[in-house]
């Protein structure tokens, strides 16, 4: 099964000060859906750690009997 790749809408905006970016980012954060954030989250955490593999990087758990 392959996953499809969703294109990153890249735009690029200029502010007057920190505090006006910070307000834009606020605002636009406060707009999107609860699902809409967990998917930016996700996207983000994907671009930071490219190699990471869920499936593998978890503790095995295995049980013996002593």
């Amino acid at each position: 099964m392959q996953r499809s790749r969703s294109q990153i809408q890249r735009v690029i905006t200029t502010f007057v000060s920190h505090d006006d970016r910070e307000a834009n980012e606020r605002s636009e954060w406060r707009a999107m859906t609860p699902l809409q954030r967990l998917q930016a989250v996700e996207t983000m955490r994907q671009l930071n750690h490219p190699k990471y593999d869920p499936a593998a990087d978890r503790l095995q758990r295995f049980y013996t009997v002593a």
